[in-house]
């Protein structure tokens, strides 16, 4: 099934029997998604990065920037790039694989037959983290509809933020909480998120 935007916690999600699976709202597959100018005005403008997070989704992208908005927060994937990286592969890889084959010689041969080689052994990751600018206003918006791995969480519907762990727990209300582990060195991310907080806006989230 296709992922949808749900208009309740604006997260892309797969509908359980027409509902979201993390705040159970309904999801209905023929309503339009809003438009980029009612999206920017419910997300807000964005005050600061907070930091690099890993948050553990199924089948979407786990790592990213969290951004702090005037009405929430946004969290953006990175970019990945997967590329084979052959240097490495022959010194290393050809190293090893020889040893390999001599110590046990069947390896070649399964080697020969799957059409296995060094060079498709070992591969590169490499994350590029998307920055986003206060003087960019539709660009929130328009990342969110077409990255299925964005999400919002408005301030108004966190109920509770705690630190446990080295992580940061962000109760929902009714939805599914969250757990941001931010990346190291977390001492920055941590004042980032203790001093958004601590400000007017976030003063009815129980810490």
């Amino acid at each position: 099934m296709s992922m949808l935007l749900c208009h309740e916690c604006y997260s892309w999600v797969e509908p359980r029997g027409g509902h979201c699976p993390d705040c159970m709202a309904a999801v209905d597959i023929n309503e339009a998604d809003p438009p980029l100018s009612r999206l920017q005005t419910i997300l807000g403008e964005v005050r600061a990065p907070l930091g690099e997070v890993t948050v553990r989704r199924r089948a979407l992208p786990a790592r990213g920037l969290l951004y702090a908005t005037t009405n929430g927060l946004y969290f953006l994937p990175h970019l990945v790039d997967e590329l084979a990286d052959p240097e490495r592969n022959h010194s290393d890889g050809m190293v090893l694989w020889s040893i390999a084959s001599a110590l046990w010689a069947p390896l070649s041969l399964c080697a020969i037959f799957l059409n296995w080689s060094p060079d498709e052994l070992s591969r590169a990751t490499t994350f590029h983290p998307q920055r986003l600018a206060p003087e960019q206003a539709d660009a929130m918006p328009r990342s969110l509809m077409e990255n299925p791995g964005a999400f919002f969480v408005p301030s108004a519907m966190i109920q509770s933020i705690s630190r446990r762990f080295g992580a940061w727990i962000i109760h929902r209300g009714h939805s599914t909480k969250l757990k941001l582990v931010p990346a190291s060195p977390r001492e920055a991310f941590d004042k980032n998120m203790f001093n958004l907080i601590a400000t007017p806006p976030w003063k009815h989230v129980v810490t």
